[in-house]
């Protein structure tokens, strides 16, 4: 891949971490079940099964961000030679940012947090280890918050007895952790750094479709996350002017980026039409569909193509 380092022993969060992480979730599964079994979980509230939840999917997303972190310094290692000093540090930083990842789980999103560095700030520091930052923490926040949601899919009815998604449920502790005003902070400046330094990371690869293919799938899920999570917000909460601000910057920063060349790659904005149309952004609607239709009335009034009514904004209306 495109992350390259020093050939040199890499320093990795420990393997006692994953074990206590496994342990850690064997007693909240039992925990869980013990409660069901005592008959005290059907007086457990709503709010207070998902927050149940949440410390299991914590669990599951912790294991895999360390585990996301292993494989992306064991990946430097087989990368071309840099200075060695500035992979040192970039690997102690790492390391330090998820140090106690595995004690205290509900810390997670201030780990992610930690692990950011803005990009291209430092005059002093090597670009490309600014950029291997980047693409870690991208890469851990994303394989941790998927494997969150894959836990919910599997274990919401099957250990919590609750359904996987109710949009019915709206106040406090019901907006699940992976939509905190955290979490979606970290997206949001990840998705930033993107739209300034997206195209120079594929500019410096030495493996460029294998990392088009990794960042493409990142901006997709990086961009999916941050839009649902601001409209579980909005759609509790409405009228509150920062939220909809907030929800709106994420819309004019996602949609773009699903525009980009490495992420729409046949070129036809399937899937930012999509969000746009899913999280009500008529801006991003317009646009493409005047993009396309533009581009089909260059054909010519004779020309054999017919017009797409994918794009045709009146069908939308």
């Amino acid at each position: 891949g495109r992350v390259g380092g020093a050939k040199m022993a890499t320093t990795a969060p420990p393997d006692n971490a994953m074990a206590a992480l496994r342990e850690k979730h064997k007693w909240h599964a039992d925990f869980v079940k013990f409660l069901l079994h005592a008959g005290a979980y059907k007086k457990v509230s709503a709010t207070g099964r998902t927050k149940l939840r949440d410390h299991g999917e914590m669990i599951a997303a912790a294991g895999a961000t360390l585990s996301e972190c292993r494989r992306c310094l064991t990946e430097m290692d087989a990368g071309a030679d840099k200075d060695e000093g500035e992979a040192s540090a970039f690997r102690r930083e790492v390391v330090e940012a998820l140090a106690g990842t595995s004690d205290v789980v509900a810390d997670l999103p201030r780990r992610w947090d930690d692990l950011q560095r803005p990009s291209g700030t430092d005059p002093d520091m090597d670009m490309d280890m600014d950029m291997d930052s980047m693409m870690l923490t991208l890469s851990c926040v994303c394989r941790g918050l998927g494997e969150a949601f894959r836990y919910r899919a599997n274990e919401s009815t099957n250990l919590y007895d609750i359904p996987h998604h109710d949009p019915t449920l709206c106040g406090k502790g019901t907006i699940p952790w992976t939509s905190s005003t955290e979490v979606l902070a970290v997206l949001h400046l990840q998705l930033e750094n993107l739209q300034l330094f997206g195209d120079s990371v594929l500019s410096s690869s030495s493996n460029y479709e294998q990392d088009k293919l990794a960042l493409k799938r990142l901006v997709e899920d990086a961009s999916v996350s941050l839009l649902a999570g601001y409209h579980d917000h909005f759609r509790c909460d409405p009228q509150n002017e920062e939220i909809a601000r907030l929800y709106d910057e994420a819309k004019r920063l996602a949609i773009p980026l699903l525009r980009t060349s490495y992420v729409n790659e046949d070129g036809d904005d399937i899937q930012a039409l999509e969000m746009s149309l899913k999280h009500s952004c008529f801006e991003g609607i317009v646009q493409i569909c005047h993009d396309h239709r533009r581009s089909w009335k260059f054909c010519g009034p004779f020309s054999p193509v017919p017009p797409d009514e994918t794009y045709d904004i009146r069908l939308m209306l």
